[in-house]
């Protein structure tokens, strides 16, 4: 671990990866704040439903998230193997599910 901190090839192609993450997750995040600023000024019942639908939508992007982490495996062992074709099917299906 102490070597890959120190190695700045890796840590330029980690912040490369984590930084749009970073960020898709923040304007997530800001989008459930902004839903509960507007909708605060129609009530106790409308924030409460905001909220309900929130975390429904937490969890659908839970699930989404799992989906994508899961095809990500599979492209990268058929990546090491150069089996394109398999990433391309995989890829299909991760963009039709997901």
């Amino acid at each position: 671990m102490k070597n890959l901190l120190k190695d700045k090839a890796f840590m330029k192609t980690m912040l490369t990866l984590a930084l749009p993450i970073t960020l898709q997750n923040f304007i997530t995040s800001s989008l459930n704040l902004v839903d509960n600023l507007m909708v605060g000024r129609l009530g106790e019942e409308a924030i409460a439903a905001v909220g309900l639908a929130n975390q429904y939508f937490f969890i659908f992007m839970l699930c989404i998230s799992g989906i994508n982490a899961g095809a990500s495996v599979f492209m990268s062992q058929y990546w090491g193997k150069k089996d394109v074709s398999n990433i391309k099917k995989v890829l299909g299906l991760d963009i039709t599910i997901g």
